[in-house]
């Protein structure tokens, strides 16, 4: 389970290296699960939507059981009540063409961050394998470690980092501004828990990636419950400057990337999904 994942990475600095290919198999075991869980989602999202014109592609994934319902009503057996299906209707897809997208996922790695970076390495693993989008993936406390190298194989991601420290933003932040050569056509994603050494040389930063025209999301840290735990002050601060602060589920992630990239509402509907739960 996720849960698991994230314990065995609070544990993982502490354990004898004997135990670490168990280790490994573990996380794997989980990685994958997860992976399979969330893949097809994120591609969907961010690859295309699915329309509802019949399409010659007969894929399980492209089934609309609704409209191919309603297209064998009239074969309903009135003694048994069941349908027989003569016209099966599947969906097209619309792709979404100029995907040219440079992605930067910064993790704070402090010790309650567990469970958002088991699933920030898999996130970006998924990302870095969709056409017209590069991907970075870094990690800091109170230094920066940049594992885009790394991206294709959240295991390794994993293995490689450790938990715990202090959280110092700002150096990572210009460690990420570096490296982006376009900002209009870049998104950033600041995940944490924003209990920062310095949270006004943060929000400083934040703000110059802002006026550079960066596509900037801060994603709240999550416990394993999916309860949220963050410095409130510093994620309102972010909010009243426009850069949506919000907690997000792995579910919901897909739709947020994409209302990123597209540059949507994210505020709007960071405030629906979050009333949409209450």
């Amino acid at each position: 389970s996720p849960e698991l994942g994230a314990a065995l990475l609070r544990i993982k600095g502490t354990i004898s290296p004997q135990l670490t290919d168990g280790l490994r198999a573990l996380i794997s075991r989980i990685v994958a699960d997860i992976m399979e869980r969330l893949q097809y989602p994120v591609t969907t999202a961010l690859s295309g939507a699915r329309r509802r014109s019949n399409s010659p592609h007969a894929l399980a994934r492209n089934f609309d059981w609704r409209r191919t319902i309603t297209a064998n009503l009239g074969n309903v057996d009135p003694d048994t009540g069941r349908m027989i299906v003569e016209d099966v209707r599947f969906m097209s897809r619309q792709r979404r063409r100029n995907l040219t997208w440079d992605v930067i996922i910064l993790v704070d790695q402090s010790a309650s961050m567990a469970s958002c970076l088991l699933h920030s390495a898999i996130m970006a693993s998924i990302l870095a394998g969709l056409p017209g989008l590069s991907v970075r993936l870094a990690i800091f406390d109170t230094t920066v470690v940049d594992l885009s190298h790394l991206v294709d194989n959240p295991v390794e991601v994993l293995m490689t980092c450790q938990l715990g420290g202090g959280t110092d933003t700002s150096p990572a932040l210009e460690y990420c501004r570096r490296t982006i050569t376009r900002p209009s056509a870049a998104v950033l994603i600041l995940i944490s828990d924003l209990y920062d050494f310095n949270p006004e040389q943060m929000l400083r930063r934040m703000g110059q990636f802002q006026r550079q025209g960066v596509t900037m999301v801060t994603l709240l840290a999550l416990d394993d419950d999916g309860t949220p735990g963050y410095n409130h002050d510093v994620a309102g601060s972010l909010a009243a400057m426009g850069i949506p602060s919000f907690a997000c589920t792995p579910d919901a992630f897909p739709e947020m990337i994409a209302l990123a990239i597209n540059r949507g509402d994210l505020a709007g509907w960071a405030s629906a999904e979050k009333a949409a739960k209450v």
